[in-house]
């Protein structure tokens, strides 16, 4: 996931606040295994969430492309 910040309730910019971002970072591997996914890294310059799931799942979608 992109651009995914800790942001400054104040600013509404993305924090520059260390603590706040270290901890924001402990919330995204939390969040990571509520969801079934493991985290592999979180970029705090970048915002990049990186994230490894088993599989996706479809829902209503068809497959058939002969129409």
């Amino acid at each position: 996931m992109l651009q995914v910040f800790k942001m400054d309730k104040a600013t509404g910019l993305p924090t520059t606040n260390e603590a706040a971002v270290k901890k924001f970072r402990l919330k995204l591997i939390g969040r990571s295994a509520d969801q079934d996914s493991k985290f592999i890294s979180y970029d705090t310059e970048t915002g990049e969430w990186v994230v490894e799931v088993e599989h996706f799942s479809k829902y209503g979608l068809d497959d058939d492309d002969s129409s």
